[in-house]
């Protein structure tokens, strides 16, 4: 029961602090760095599918700790 406690708590936790508009701010800062060093280290790939690059952005994200945000992707990457 504890755990699960703790894993709410977390979960609302974060939640919350993704709404304000700074976290936002660094958010789509880092997934722009993100995006733009991918797109650059995959120039000259004769096929590199969309799937293959959403793909990649969301490892990265993991990898760095960035929170991976569908809105803000698609800003990016339209």
């Amino acid at each position: 029961m504890l755990c699960r406690y703790r894993h709410s708590n977390y979960f609302v936790k974060e939640v919350v602090t993704l709404r304000d508009p700074r976290n936002r701010a660094w958010q789509k800062k880092q997934l722009e760095k993100i995006v733009r060093r991918i797109r650059d280290s995959s120039v000259g790939r004769a096929s590199y599918p969309e799937t293959d690059f959403i793909e990649d952005v969301k490892c990265a994200c993991a990898r760095e700790g960035v929170p991976f945000d569908h809105d803000i992707f698609n800003e990016l990457a339209s």
